[in-house]
């Protein structure tokens, strides 16, 4: 056999061999975010959160977050519900909590900086998460972006900034703010009532609501 018959397949096994180094790859990285994630073992942590939604005036709050490894998040927020009820697992600790797939998705800029995309597929069917894209700075470690299709079919879009070093090396932010559709999602029974609400009512076709989250005095262990 001549050499140039053997060309297609040398490509054929060089591309196959490059894509399964690919994922790999992003299988490492993805495994290094969550192996500093797991240092917080349990932390908690003060939160200020500011809700917009054009159909409902909803109060600056305050809350507080308790975690426990592996994946365990209670949000103690006196009057209020955080929405939506995934935000309360915002970063991308509950997602490689569980079995996963990383496959990788690129580069490309956010925020000015060239971050790798990975598309991460998790294994269990019963998870909340069908499939997310996650941005990362390869420089401090962190994910910046995170992009989640819950099996519902609602998308949760999470910008994450990490201005507090300590909690950094545990890839906690400090300030996280999440869009959605509201129409997605079900607003939880305890809103009602508990915020002003124009007069108009809850519109047919979903409306875009913004969710943005101070975090402050991290208390880690």
């Amino acid at each position: 056999m001549s050499r140039l018959a053997t060309l297609p397949t040398f490509l054929l096994l060089w591309c196959a061999g490059t894509t399964l180094h690919a994922q790999d790859d992003a299988q490492r990285l993805m495994e290094a975010i969550k192996a500093r994630m797991q240092g917080a073992k349990v932390y908690d942590a003060d939160m200020r959160i500011k809700v917009d939604v054009s159909f409902m005036k909803v109060p600056e709050s305050k809350a507080h977050v308790h975690f426990e490894a592996p994946d365990k998040t209670t949000i103690d927020a006196p009057g209020f519900a955080m929405i939506p009820k995934q935000g309360a697992d915002l970063t991308a600790a509950k997602l490689l909590s569980q079995p996963y797939v990383a496959v990788s998705a690129g580069r490309e800029k956010f925020q000015g900086v060239m971050m790798r995309k990975v598309t991460v597929i998790p294994s269990n069917e019963s998870s909340d998460i069908a499939v997310a894209t996650v941005w990362i700075d390869t420089t401090a470690m962190t994910p910046r972006k995170v992009v989640s299709t819950t099996r519902k079919g609602g998308t949760i879009t999470a910008e994450l900034v990490y201005n507090d070093v300590a909690a950094r090396a545990y890839c906690l932010p400090s300030y996280v703010k999440l869009r959605f559709d509201v129409g997605a999602f079900q607003l939880p029974k305890t809103m009602t009532g508990d915020f002003e609400t124009p007069t108009t009512d809850k519109p047919n076709k979903p409306q875009q609501a913004t969710v943005e989250i101070w975090y402050s005095t991290y208390r880690i262990r």
